[in-house]
């Protein structure tokens, strides 16, 4: 899937599932991804995205492609997210995903990205 955006954010990012079997706490800078669907790609830290962007058999930076179903392994964890919004849209459904013993948080979130118009 295409990703239209890349930015460093700032902050705390904090987000608990539905079941509770998600709990998210980055507190430093991190990487997020916006992909053409709207959903988006939210890294532990930079340590993984230089890790991601070596890799691959799952991101091409010269395509702006990452193959999301290359990272989902069965590690992965997915719960749904209700009353959470994230940078104007809600989120629906989140996916904890273990990479290389680091986290990358797969967000489903409502509304149409603008970037793909």
């Amino acid at each position: 899937m295409k990703y239209t955006n890349i930015t460093n954010q700032e902050g705390a990012f904090n987000i608990t599932s539905v079941s509770e079997s998600i709990k998210v706490n980055i507190t430093g800078i991190h990487p997020e991804l916006v992909l053409e669907d709207n959903s988006m790609l939210v890294l532990q830290d930079t340590e993984t995205y230089y890790n991601l962007i070596g890799d691959a058999g799952i991101m091409s930076p010269i395509d702006q492609e990452v193959d999301i179903d290359s990272l989902i392994t069965e590690d992965t964890v997915s719960d749904t997210v209700e009353n959470v919004s994230y940078n104007g849209f809600d989120i629906t459904n989140i996916t904890d995903i273990n990479y290389n013993g680091k986290h990358i948080y797969h967000l489903q979130r409502s509304g149409i990205n603008p970037l793909s118009i």
